[in-house]
């Protein structure tokens, strides 16, 4: 006979300790929920580290390839609007077009969440490559080329952990392995660092500045979800059998003489069922059929895939390509909000790490550095034409009213109503004519009678 636990309650009845245990939350003495023996106790989370095996899911998962490539492609699609006079924008984009800063970029954003880190090697720079980079000697295309390497390419010194420092967090220095033997030594201002899935002060604590693959938080999700397909296919090998019974078949097996002979019937049998629809049998064998039972199979692999979408972060309209159904038959408030969730990265985490790379390629596009320059991500949200003209509309009647109330003078509505024509993209060739039509105006008047000092012929004494 087992002794009775010994249970200490407070003056309001609560349990505060089992077996001299103290107890600071729920607990049930019968389930064993809140106490050493819940079966949830045994669980803990270990990460996963097999590279091998993460980069075999990369190439043959249904799923993994997609999770890492969708949020980096869907965070560079619209790329960036840059704000500044029309000549530095068409020189910044130059720049970039030359040097592939995007294409550059999304390899980063892959490699890192793959990977758990890359780093972005600017060539080119002035000055020695172990040296602090003075951003004032970058003259007019002086980066040469962006090379994006994995954390198995080049590695990490000693990090620096002087908050004072501007390089702070960093490490001192990058050493890069070179193919022919030896390395270089790089200084921090020279790469621009993407990093994976990081540990809120895991750099402090343990001095490791690359973060996580996501495939750490996402292989136990994918391989179920992979799992169940895998499952469901097998059962439609297996969704109907034919099932014969023939009397005394074990004793004419046994004999071996028989085992051909069966072979030999059964194929023709089988052959002349698929040919004419017909299954003829001996009288004393039976035939039957077994039909596998699918209730519960759909819902369990949506479950499976509704909760790997949700780790990844990405709605499950856009991981498979399959528009959600509902009562609205429309999925855009889930679209709308992974959208949201891609420019909240985009602000809190992609424009900091590439604020060096992109101080370096105003630079290399300009010659200077002018202050008014600056640079907005473009939105992933795109509305409808009908949802647009509503947005026109609402707009036009806003303008209309400051117009008649005078709250707005004319000349200040008017520039910022053209702006928002051209910032808006919906009238194309906004711009253009907007342009066209001030040069005209500012043109001077030719009166009859008069000539035009311009077009004055030049005649020879």
């Amino acid at each position: 006979m087992t002794d009775k636990p010994r249970i200490r309650v407070n003056q309001k009845g609560s349990v505060t300790a089992i077996n001299g245990v103290m107890i600071d939350g729920m607990a049930n003495v019968i389930t064993g929920l809140g106490r050493a023996n819940a079966k949830s106790a045994a669980t803990k989370y270990w990460p996963e580290v097999d590279t091998g095996e993460r980069d075999n899911a990369y190439r043959a998962s249904t799923w993994y390839g997609k999770i890492v490539r969708i949020p980096a492609a869907d965070a560079v699609r619209e790329w960036r609007a840059w704000q500044a006079d029309k000549e530095q924008i068409e020189a910044i984009e130059a720049e970039e077009k030359r040097l592939g800063v995007r294409q550059t970029v999304y390899n980063a954003l892959l490699t890192a969440r793959h990977t758990g880190g890359a780093a972005i090697l600017v060539g080119g720079l002035p000055g020695a490559t172990t040296e602090p980079l003075a951003l004032d000697r970058i003259g007019r295309r002086s980066i040469k080329y962006l090379a994006v390497l994995g954390r198995d390419e080049i590695t990490p010194g000693q990090i620096i952990r002087d908050p004072q420092s501007p390089w702070y967090g960093q490490p001192e220095r990058w050493t890069l392995s070179q193919e022919q033997g030896g390395s270089v030594e790089i200084h921090p201002s020279r790469v621009v660092l993407l990093n994976g899935r990081t540990v809120p002060g895991a750099l402090r604590r343990t001095g490791q500045i690359w973060g996580d693959s996501i495939w750490v938080q996402m292989a136990d999700s994918v391989r179920a979800t992979d799992n169940v397909a895998a499952v469901i296919d097998a059962l439609l090998q297996e969704a109907k059998v034919d099932v014969v019974r023939i009397k005394d078949l074990v004793r004419h097996l046994a004999s071996g003489s028989a085992e051909q002979e069966y072979i030999s019937r059964w194929t023709m049998v089988a052959m002349l069922k698929s040919i004419s629809n017909i299954l003829m049998l001996d009288g004393d064998d039976e035939w039957d059929q077994k039909q596998v039972t699918w209730s519960g199979l759909p819902e369990v692999a949506q479950t499976l895939l509704t909760v790997m979408a949700g780790a990844a972060d990405i709605p499950v309209t856009r991981l498979t390509g399959e528009q959600q159904t509902g009562l609205s038959g429309s999925d855009s408030g889930s679209l709308r909000n992974y959208y949201d969730h891609i420019r909240s990265v985009q602000e809190l985490e992609y424009t900091p790490a590439l604020q060096p790379l992109d101080e370096m390629v105003i630079r290399s596009a300009l010659g200077n550095r002018p202050d008014a320059v600056w640079y907005q991500w473009n939105p992933l949200w795109t509305p409808s034409e009908k949802e647009q003209a509503e947005v026109d509309k609402l707009e036009a009647e806003a303008v209309d009213i400051y117009a008649r109330t005078g709250l707005v003078p004319q000349d200040a509505l008017a520039e910022m109503t053209q702006n928002r024509l051209i910032e808006s993209g919906s009238w194309p060739g906004a711009e253009t004519a907007y342009n066209a039509a001030k040069a005209a105006l500012e043109a001077p008047e030719v009166t009859e009678g008069e000539e035009d000092s311009s077009a004055i012929e030049v005649r020879e004494g």
